[in-house]
């Protein structure tokens, strides 16, 4: 099974659309890992956007994406910050930060082979 190229391109937006709020987030709570960790992936995402990407480059990177969360001392016990006057905006653009977080993992998970990239 082939997947098109513009099908990868699709997720990939996608998982850009979601890594943004998610970085924004981030900056409003107290400097952490989880900040540098996820704007590395936003910076990996708008790379393969701009230039080009193979099945193996996606794979790797929803691995790096994915690989923050579960066990012990992962992302999944990351706390976001409390609806303050320096978050409102944030919340009132995008809500619950618990859907954008899922929406992170999914779209990485999305990018995963279940077919050979074909352009």
């Amino acid at each position: 099974m082939t997947i098109d190229i513009s099908v990868r391109t699709q997720q990939l937006e996608e998982l850009q659309k979601a890594l943004m709020p998610l970085c924004e987030l981030l900056r409003l709570d107290k400097p952490t890992y989880w900040l540098a960790h996820f704007e590395h992936c936003l910076q990996t995402t708008d790379q393969f956007l701009a230039h080009g990407f193979d099945q193996t480059s996606l794979n790797e990177l929803s691995i790096s994406v994915r690989n923050v969360f579960g066990g012990m001392g992962s992302f999944n016990d990351y706390v976001p910050p409390m609806k303050t006057k320096e978050s409102s905006a944030w919340y009132q653009k995008y809500d619950n930060p618990e859907n954008i977080i899922g929406l992170v993992y999914s779209n990485a998970l999305n990018l995963m082979v279940v077919g050979v990239c074909h352009g």
